[in-house]
């Protein structure tokens, strides 16, 4: 059940935050950095030995997490280049970003 939680919960911040995104163009900087003190409280209450990977001892997941990144910028990538040969937008056309971190996320940590 700690595993899923775990899990879970960066989905449902990323699947509010992409909402916002796709809405009004911005990312709700502040609930970043809510979220993340959140995330280290539960975290400590949750499991002792997950704290210092909150902290100092992100080296596991950081491989992770730039493969992440890594998925979310060639998703992003791909679909602008098919956009712009379709002519759907131009390259003055902001894409929201935060919906490929979901892809990437999936692709990553599921």
């Amino acid at each position: 059940m700690k595993n899923q939680i775990v899990y879970i919960l960066p989905g449902i911040f990323l699947l509010i935050n992409a909402w916002y995104d796709i809405r009004k163009r911005k990312i709700l900087l502040h609930s970043i950095w809510i979220f993340t003190v959140l995330w280290i409280l539960f975290l400590m209450f949750v499991d002792k030995e997950k704290i210092w990977q909150a902290f100092g001892g992100i080296l596991p997941g950081m491989g992770q997490t730039f493969a992440m990144l890594f998925y979310a910028l060639l998703f992003c990538s791909v679909v602008s280049a098919v956009m712009l040969v379709c002519k759907k937008r131009t390259y003055k056309t902001g894409v929201p970003f935060v919906p490929y971190l979901i892809a990437g996320y999936l692709c990553t940590f599921l």
